[in-house]
């Protein structure tokens, strides 16, 4: 409580004096409770004043009144004529003096305007903290709201909180720093941050300002912001060499990364490392279909010129890396070899097949045909060079049709044909060529040697079932059956040694064709191969073979037929 020195009125044994009496501090709106009051006495003994009239008492530049009644006696005692309790603001550092003046307006005396200035016990003021958003090794700015430009020191800490559960993560707090007094302070966020989330990209970041007064601490402001693990700092390193270690298809592009399709052999390399704490997780190259997970590898026999490398981190950052290969477009050189006799002995072979015709480069591919021949029994000669030329049409197919007389038409011979370009050689399977009468009536069978028609029909002759059917050898692939007639699997054993075979047991297959077109002669032959199992209950599978006018055959799926119904 603070009291003024004694007021004067017009009445010199009247006097007045200004009270004031701080209540309470409110720290958090930085004002005081205040209450003042206006106290009139007289200055002798023995004497009392009645009267009306008003109070006037102006508080920090604000005028309040108070009305005197009769029943307020002034006497040496004293008696309150003004009392006012209001919320008095202080200043930004917490500090206030307050003003006040007052005069009396009586019916007996009055008095003028007299003023009583007194200092309030001051409220301490603590700054408020605010900042923005920013990435892990980059500045931010760090805003003090201070209360006091000059009685304020400041100390500034972290504590860092997982992204998602705002958890703490021990160990991570520390100082930003010590003393400062400015509005601002500019502050790199550090990079040891990285370690704290090495599996996220985001961590929260509580800044804390300390409030010093005289080396005491007047109060503290946390403001939270979002620190990042940028994906251009964090995103892993990648790297990627590819080369061709077929050195025989080198050889032909004079350069290890030019790439022949189906015949490269592309080597690779992948060099991926993590940053700034994270881990790698993964690493992917790709090329066409193939993906593999080894950071040094082979694709073989490559059919796409584009490789591509993905690395991933603990974070989920990724790094793309793509490479694009020259591709030469490689035709898988390919032959088929047909053949008949006449009665004259004249043997005609037809050879078909594709290749590659182009350049790899360094050099232009080529083709070359030979075959070879013995009777049945006998021993094959030496492989015999054709006029490959010939063969060549244009684009990558060829043909040619070889004649040779000469032949003695009871006797039964084996052909066989090979084609070689820069980087392969095919092979073809043997082929029996024997001349067979047309047809053969025996005692107990009527055979017919080749293709036989009903009423314009063309009908596989042992579809009727006349005469016993061939045996197919074991380990036949279906796919070189394409002479229409009916074959036997008289085993198990035998069916489950066939090859592109949907049963593996006994029973027949069926080859016809589907267009009456002659396998020997047609351009385009369409036929159909029916495997029948033993056991009926198995159904019949099916499945359509083209062979078009390059005498190139292409086989469609197997499909099951529903087993017939039991009666």
């Amino acid at each position: 409580m603070a009291t003024s020195n004694a007021m004067s009125t017009n009445n010199s044994n009247i006097k007045y004096k200004i009270i004031v009496t701080q209540n309470q501090r409110d720290f958090a709106n930085n004002a005081s409770s205040v209450t003042v009051q206006v106290k009139c006495y007289r200055t002798n003994t023995g004497y009392s004043t009645y009267g009306t009239g008003t109070v006037y008492c102006i508080i920090d530049g604000t005028t309040y009144t108070s009305a005197i009644t009769s029943s307020n006696k002034i006497d040496n005692a004293g008696v309150i004529l003004f009392s006012k309790t209001l919320n008095i603001p202080h200043n930004s550092s917490g500090a206030k003096t307050l003003k006040c003046e007052a005069k009396i307006e009586h019916s007996q005396f009055t008095s003028s305007y007299q003023s009583f200035s007194t200092a309030l016990v001051s409220i301490p003021q603590y700054t408020t903290i605010s900042c923005v958003n920013g990435n892990i090794g980059s500045k931010v700015s760090i805003k003090l709201n201070r209360k006091s430009t000059t009685a304020f020191k400041h100390n500034i800490s972290y504590a860092l909180y997982d992204y998602n559960t705002y958890q703490f993560i021990s160990g991570a707090a520390g100082s930003v720093a010590t003393g400062i007094n400015a509005a601002t302070y500019s502050w790199t966020i550090p990079t040891s941050f990285y370690a704290k989330i090495p599996n996220d990209k985001k961590v929260r970041c509580e800044l804390t300002v300390e409030t010093l007064y005289n080396g005491n601490t007047v109060g503290m402001s946390s403001c939270e912001i979002v620190c990042t693990a940028a994906e251009a700092d964090c995103k892993p390193t990648l790297s990627l060499t590819v080369t061709d270690t077929n050195t025989a298809a080198s050889a032909l592009t004079n350069s290890n990364s030019i790439f022949i399709k189906g015949v490269s052999n592309a080597s690779y390399t992948a060099t991926a490392k993590a940053r700034n704490s994270a881990t790698l997780k993964s690493l992917k190259i790709t090329n066409g279909s193939i993906t593999k997970t080894a950071a040094t590898g082979v694709f073989n026999k490559v059919s796409n010129g584009t490789f591509t490398a993905v690395a991933t981190d603990s974070r989920g950052y990724t790094t793309t890396v793509k490479i694009t290969k020259t591709l030469i477009n490689y035709v898988n050189l390919s032959c088929s070899l047909l053949g008949r006799m006449d009665v004259t002995g004249l043997i005609t072979l037809t050879i078909r097949g594709y290749y590659y015709n182009g350049s790899f480069g360094a050099t232009n591919n080529t083709l070359t045909l030979q075959y070879r021949e013995k009777e049945s029994g006998g021993s094959f000669g030496n492989w015999t060079e054709l006029l490959s030329e010939e063969a060549k049409g244009g684009g990558n197919a060829y043909s040619i049709i070889q004649e040779a007389t000469g032949y003695d038409y009871d006797k039964t011979y084996v052909f066989q044909v090979r084609a070689i370009d820069k980087l392969k050689t095919v092979t073809t399977s043997e082929i029996v060529v024997t001349c067979l009468p047309i047809f053969d009536w025996g005692k107990n069978d009527f055979r017919v040697n080749g293709n036989f028609f009903v009423t314009g029909n063309y009908i596989a002759g042992a579809l009727l079932g006349l005469g016993r059917c061939p045996i197919l050898e074991e380990g036949t692939n279906l796919n070189n059956c394409k002479t229409p007639g009916v074959y036997g699997i008289p085993s198990n054993a035998l069916g489950e040694s066939l090859v592109n075979c949907p049963y593996k047991g006994a029973g027949r297959l069926i080859v016809y064709s589907a267009n009456g077109g002659d396998i020997t002669t047609s351009s385009w032959v369409y036929l159909m191969q029916e495997l029948h199992p033993y056991i009926p209950s198995q159904g019949v599978y099916k499945r359509a073979i083209t062979i078009n006018g390059d005498g190139v055959a292409v086989f469609g799926d197997w499909y099951q037929h529903a087993a017939p119904t039991k009666v």
